[in-house]
């Protein structure tokens, strides 16, 4: 990683611009080739990154992963220090996924240099 420190609104708004273009991106290959760009791991953590609330149940129906492979994928992650779960501050029966601030700045951090 080079550089550390605090993210500017600018570059966090270019970070999350860059990262909508991939999932686009991504999604696009997907339908038209039926291949896809990034890994299931990226892609959850992509779509964590740049959404306000991402839903266990609606990550789960778009990683187009079997239940068990999703939950799987999902406990690595957390596992890894990457995502954790966290009660969904709208429906109390469902978790909502969040990126973990540390893997964010690091992110953050190669994407703007």
């Amino acid at each position: 990683m080079t550089g550390t420190g605090a993210v500017s609104s600018g570059d966090q708004g270019q970070v999350h611009d860059t990262i909508h273009k991939l999932l686009d991106l991504d999604q696009d290959l997907r339908a038209t080739f039926g291949t896809s760009l990034l890994s299931h791991d990226f892609r959850l953590i992509l779509q964590a990154t740049v959404s306000k609330s991402l839903i266990v149940k609606d990550a789960s129906v778009s990683s187009l992963l079997s239940g068990r492979a999703f939950h799987e994928l999902l406990k690595r992650l957390e596992t890894s220090g990457i995502l954790r779960l966290q009660a969904n501050p709208d429906d109390r029966r469902s978790k909502s996924i969040v990126v973990d601030d540390d893997f964010v700045e690091l992110m953050n951090a190669h994407l703007r240099d």
